[in-house]
C-alpha cells in the first residue's frame, strides 16, 4: 500500500501520484513546494501559480 500526494491542484482535484517515503507529496510537488518556499530576496521574487494543467494556465495568464 502507498500514500498519495496531498497536493490539491488549482482545479480542485488531488494529485494521485505516489507520495515520497515519509513525505506528504510526490516528487514533482515536493520540489514545487520547496522552490515556492525558498528564501529569495524581494528583488528576485515573482509570484506565479504552479502550472500543472489547462486550468492553471488560465489562472496564470489572468
Amino acid at each position: 500500500m502507498f500514500h498519495e500526494c496531498r497536493h490539491i491542484k488549482t482545479d480542485g482535484l488531488r494529485c494521485h501520484a505516489a507520495a515520497l517515503r515519509n513525505k506528504p507529496w510526490c516528487y514533482f510537488h515536493a520540489r514545487l513546494h520547496r522552490l515556492h518556499n525558498a528564501n529569495l530576496p524581494d528583488s528576485q521574487k515573482f509570484q506565479l501559480p504552479p502550472i500543472e494543467d489547462s486550468s492553471s494556465v488560465l489562472i496564470a495568464v489572468g
